[in-house]
Order: C-alpha cells, then sequence, then structure tokens
C-alpha cells in the first residue's frame, strides 16, 4: 500500500564477536523464521484486511482494525511534567463528575495533621472546567506539597491535568524557616498548567488533524516541536491477553549511541536473559532511517510466562532535535496487555497462558505489514 524505500544497509553490528564469539552465536543477525500455517496465514490476512490510520505525536501508521487504542497512556509536557490523562464523555457526565470531585475534596481533611486541616486549599473556576489547589496526599503532614489539579471538558473528551507545586506560606508552617525560605511557587506552576490547557483540545480517534501539533489519545495539542514533550500509546489486539502494539514519542529523552551502536552490550543481556536474535539492522521508511531488532524472548522474560516476542523499532534517538523526535515502536506477543493497577480479585482472573497467541511466523508478518506503513503526518511540524 506504501512505499518504501530499499534498505540500504542490513548488516548486523557484531563489533565484539571476535571477544564474544558465543553471543554473535546466540544473538546472532538473523534467526530462523518459520513459515505460516495455512490457518496461521488466513488469520494474518484477516488482519491486515482492513487497517486503520492512528495518528500518535507528530506521526502516522496504520494498524489492523482490530488492534483497538488500550486505556493505558500518557502525555507529559514541559521540565515540570504536566501529566495529561483523557477519556471520551459528554458533557453532562462530564459535569456531574467534576461536581463529585469537587464536593470530595471539599470533606477531605489531612489525617495526619494536628487540627485535621483541609485538603483543598483554592478552586479557580476555566472553560468548561475548575482547577484545583489540593495537598499532594490526604495522608500528608503538612500541607505544603501541592498538586495544582485541572479538570476540563473539550470536543467530547474529559481532561484531567495536573502539576507539582509547593507553597510554604501556609501559616502553621511559618516557624520553620525552611517554609519561609521556599515560599510557594503555586502562582507559576498555575501559570504553567494554563498555558498546556490553552494548547490542549478534544480530538475524535480517527480524527487526522492537518495543523503543527502533537496527536495523543483522545486529544491533540496544538503548536510547533517544543522539548520535553512524551507520547505514549497502546493498541492490544481486541480477544487476546497478550498481543500490543507500544508507540513511544519522545522530545525530553536523548541516547548519545542508537540502538545498534549499543548492540555489544544488549547482545550480553539477551544471552544472560536466553533470548535469540530473529532479525536486526538499518531500514529507511518513507525517507526516514529507523533501526530494528526482532527478538525471540523465552518464558522466563515474558510478563505472561511463555515464549514469546518482542520486537522493536527506534528512530532519531541521538537527533536531540525537537523537530525529529525520538520514536521507539514495539510489537509485544506473550505479554500481558497493558491495563490500569487491579485488585487482587482482579489479578487472580487474569488468564494462565500456556503459549502465546500468536506464531512466531505471524508475528514477524504483521511487523512487516504495519511498520511500512509509519510516516510522518502532513504538516505536523
Amino acid at each position: 500500500m506504501y512505499d518504501v524505500l530499499p534498505v540500504m544497509r542490513r548488516r548486523c553490528l557484531l563489533g565484539t564477536a571476535m571477544t564474544l564469539p558465543l553471543v554473535s552465536f546466540l544473538a546472532g543477525c538473523h534467526g530462523h523464521i518459520p513459515a505460516m500455517s495455512p490457518e496461521e496465514r488466513r488469520f494474518v490476512e484477516q488482519l491486515k484486511a482492513r487497517m486503520r490510520t492512528r495518528c500518535v505525536g507528530r506521526y502516522l501508521i496504520d494498524v489492523p482494525e482490530q488492534f483497538i487504542l488500550n486505556p493505558v497512556h500518557r502525555f507529559t509536557v514541559g521540565t515540570d511534567e504536566v501529566n495529561v490523562l483523557a477519556r471520551p464523555m459528554s458533557r453532562p457526565a462530564f459535569r456531574a463528575h467534576l461536581e463529585t470531585i469537587r464536593k470530595s475534596y471539599e470533606a477531605t481533611r489531612l489525617v495526619a495533621t494536628k487540627d485535621k486541616l483541609p485538603f483543598l486549599s483554592r478552586v479557580w473556576p476555566i472553560h468548561e472546567g475548575m482547577v484545583f489547589d489540593r495537598s499532594e496526599s490526604a495522608a500528608a503532614a503538612t500541607r505544603a506539597r501541592r498538586r495544582i489539579e485541572a479538570h476540563w471538558w473539550s470536543n467530547g473528551v474529559a481532561f484531567h491535568g495536573e502539576i507539582k507545586a509547593f507553597d510554604g506560606t501556609y501559616p502553621e508552617l511559618q516557624e520553620r524557616r525552611f517554609y519561609r525560605e521556599e515560599g510557594s511557587d503555586v502562582p507559576k506552576k498555575l501559570e504553567v498548567l494554563q498555558q498546556v490547557i490553552g494548547r490542549i483540545r478534544g480530538r475524535a480517534e480517527d480524527e487526522i488533524p492537518t495543523e503543527p501539533g502533537d496527536c495523543f489519545p483522545h486529544g491533540f495539542f496544538r503548536g510547533g516541536p517544543m522539548r520535553d514533550v512524551d507520547v505514549v500509546a497502546n493498541f492490544h489486539l481486541q480477544g487476546t491477553p497478550d498481543v500490543y502494539l507500544f508507540f513511544k514519542q519522545t522530545t525530553s529523552v536523548w541516547e548519545d549511541e542508537t540502538m545498534l551502536q549499543r548492540s555489544g552490550s544488549i547482545m550480553k543481556w539477551m544471552v544472560f536473559a536466553g533470548m535469540r536474535t530473529l532479525r536486526k539492522g538499518e531500514r529507511v521508511i518513507h525517507g526516514q532511517p529507523y533501526e530494528e531488532w526482532l527478538v525471540r524472548e523465552p518464558a522466563d522474560v515474558t510478563s505472561a510466562r511463555v515464549p514469546g516476542h518482542g520486537l522493536r523499532l527506534h528512530g532519531n534517538e541521538t537527533s536531540h532535535d525537537p523537530a525529529r523526535p525520538s520514536i521507539e515502536l514495539y510489537l509485544y506477543n506473550g505479554h500481558y496487555i497493558p491495563s490500569p493497577p487491579k485488585s487482587l480479585e482482579e489479578q487472580a482472573k487474569t488468564p494462565i497462558l500456556k503459549r502465546a497467541t500468536l506464531s512466531e511466523a505471524q508475528v514477524v508478518a504483521l511487523w512487516d505489514a504495519i511498520t511500512p506503513t509509519l510516516r510522518l503526518r502532513p504538516g505536523a511540524f
């Protein structure tokens, strides 16, 4: 469907092979990938028959329609780390949700303080929402450590954003010099949070924006490229407990060497863990350079405790340029899909697998169908 430039160089970086012959033997450049059975092939062809374009960060990628957005995702902005979560919600439902939060915060007291001080200090109204200045925890011993927490609604999406703050100006803290000298950074942190809120709008899952900015699950962050923006999205294969696609774009974390340049140290760890290389090398996709490493993993490594796979693609790891954000794309097979924290009762219901959902041939075939579609979103920069 998409033109993919030929691989310019698909070489193994086995610079340590002379000193680590065991490593190059166990974690070599290519492993044998068995052919798919007719039944396995039909299943993969059905997945590939209906692909959907997803917008993540400033990139687009096509994934099978059966790979649905996972509830675990992350969007973080700035050196102060404004964390933003989003979920679709009607306006009336959001208003009821916001009122419940407000009443709960107003009723909460800091149980570890002498006078059971209030959990909530201030509330500011914003368009379609509220901002709360609250204690970091209901179990806090003082009111000094704060969370500036915003809840707002946009285009059918409820947003929750927060940033850490400090306020040493409360009367009960003034006897201690540290709090007097530290003062309060709440006004500054509130301004930072408001600037982030002003750039975010709700986004339908299939909307592909045409203006500069970053897509994240259910939202869009408007503007040109900037440092310290992290986007994480997961898409899991519906009906399976152990197959998912992980996508990360970051302009806050950079490496000094690329994945393949770190090959020697990575292979040492792989040998220790009993992992085997299926394929690795350099790729050029839609004019952009990437590095891939496809790995067979033993049961001791996978979270589902069955033999599985971790397929990875890295790009721009060493660019240190917000206009060329670092990209990580992983396809996992035999790893439990991401989920919110579970109770002990919920954990007990986690299925015990006898084998990974996909065969080795299937997971590589899916990888080879998905990765060639990775491309920059037109107008993203």
